[in-house]
């Protein structure tokens, strides 16, 4: 995030800059996925110093292609966090956590996004974090304000949730033999100062009814 660089890490542990985003974006760099249909990587920044209390702007997201090439693709996003490709199709789905909601793209042949458009508006106060797509195109959302992990469908229906009192629900993944275990991710709060003291994040888990994507 602070380097603004992506790191590909081989299986000895050794890691190597693979893409390097410092010259063209300011802020800080967040969430990514790949689209393991051709190797492509989305990834999003915050637009604006979220930590030194800035004032609110839009955030950008970008795309780096298999060789290690980064052009943008849209803009004007609510703070881009997590994304998730929906199996069986060609679209993307970006968390905007400041929006409060989930905006869908085309993904177009030559990586670039179109048909921007809602896929989901979230519960009032929901402020979504990290989040995971399962085989079904539902997406496990972090709300990492109001201490949450819900399910979430295309339209906004909300069909279970998973509370984390007092909490940051900060990120989530699926798995486990049959795909089915929820790992759940929580701290006392997401800025990095606060939780370099008091070191209480810790990861949970949980069975759930729909297994996650299995390649």
């Amino acid at each position: 995030m602070n380097a603004r660089t992506i790191v590909a890490v081989g299986s000895d542990g050794t890691g190597s800059v693979f893409a390097d985003l410092a010259p063209i974006e300011s802020s800080l760099i967040n969430d990514l996925v790949v689209d393991e249909s051709t190797g492509r990587t989305y990834v999003g920044a915050f637009g604006y110093d979220l930590y030194a209390g800035e004032s609110l702007r839009p955030g950008p997201l970008y795309v780096v292609d298999p060789v290690g090439s980064v052009r943008p693709v849209a803009d004007g996003l609510v703070f881009p966090n997590s994304m998730n490709v929906l199996p069986g199709t060609r679209t993307l789905v970006v968390s905007e956590t400041w929006g409060g909601r989930l905006t869908a793209f085309d993904i177009e042949a030559d990586g670039s996004l179109s048909g921007r458009r809602e896929w989901a508006v979230l519960p009032e106060g929901v402020t979504p974090d990290g989040s995971t797509v399962d085989a079904e195109g539902g997406i496990w959302v972090c709300s990492v304000d109001t201490g949450e992990f819900l399910r979430v469908v295309e339209g906004g229906a909300v069909t279970d949730r998973i509370d984390a009192p007092g909490l940051c629900a900060i990120d989530c993944a699926l798995g486990g033999e049959d795909g089915r275990t929820l790992y759940l991710a929580t701290a006392d709060s997401y800025d990095p100062d606060v939780t370099a003291q008091t070191r209480t994040g810790r990861i949970s888990a949980v069975r759930v009814a729909v297994p996650g994507v299995t390649s």
